[in-house]
């Protein structure tokens, strides 16, 4: 019998969310799954024993989110791939501590060989730099509330739907930017947008264009 037991603890950090949103498939190939959860109540650590993996990604999300009130997450950082360059559907890393935005940059840059070395100076020119490569950015900063966009000049499917579905998590933030960038001529033309609904239009514009040129194509990408 094909047996898979996990031990769970009661936080888990970022790298650790990763590696299961990686995996989770994977889970699927065993005829039985087994996580020990070890729960922190009143000070002890409790164990608790589930055996249905829907029941134990609650479990898992928990972990995830004890972790960063635990350690005060500054900000995070997502990054919805050109699915085109990229088969990952998302990039998420938390920023904590002295860490900075370009910090998840490098990171992402390291992850997929990009070639990029980007300095703490580079807060800017990064998230500009992956929109302009196609990949739609996002920066938070939870302590002033501020969402940043990096929109690229076309809008795919996978990023349109990543928009859309997550708009109320885009509308808690109380200070809500964008810029779009277009390349002509070898330049980068940037537009910066600093109203919400203005924002959307953009990416609709964009993801239309998008659709657009995939039916010229003979079929949508």
């Amino acid at each position: 019998m094909n047996i898979a037991v996990f031990y769970v603890p009661w936080l888990i950090s970022d790298n650790q969310k990763k590696w299961l949103d990686t995996n989770l498939d994977s889970f699927k190939n065993y005829e039985y799954l087994g996580f020990n959860n070890y729960i922190l109540e009143d000070g002890y650590l409790k164990r608790k024993y589930i055996e249905n993996l829907d029941e134990e990604l609650i479990q898992i999300e928990k972990g995830y989110l004890n972790f960063r009130k635990r350690f005060e997450v500054e900000g995070r950082v997502i990054i919805v791939p050109d699915e085109e360059q990229i088969k990952d559907d998302l990039f998420e890393e938390i920023i904590v501590g002295n860490e900075n935005h370009v910090d998840r940059y490098q990171d992402f840059s390291d992850k997929y060989h990009l070639g990029y070395n980007f300095s703490e100076n580079d807060s800017y020119i990064a998230p500009l730099t992956m929109a302009s490569l196609g990949h739609f950015c996002y920066n938070t900063a939870e302590s002033i509330s501020n969402i940043l966009m990096y929109i690229p000049e076309v809008v795919t499917k996978r990023q349109y739907d990543y928009f859309v579905n997550n708009k109320e998590m885009i509308l808690k933030y109380v200070d809500r930017k964008a810029t779009a960038v277009k390349k002509r001529d070898g330049n980068l033309i940037i537009e910066a947008l600093d109203d919400f609904d203005l924002i959307e239009k953009e990416v609709n514009k964009r993801y239309e264009e998008y659709k657009k040129k995939g039916e010229e194509k003979g079929h949508v990408r």
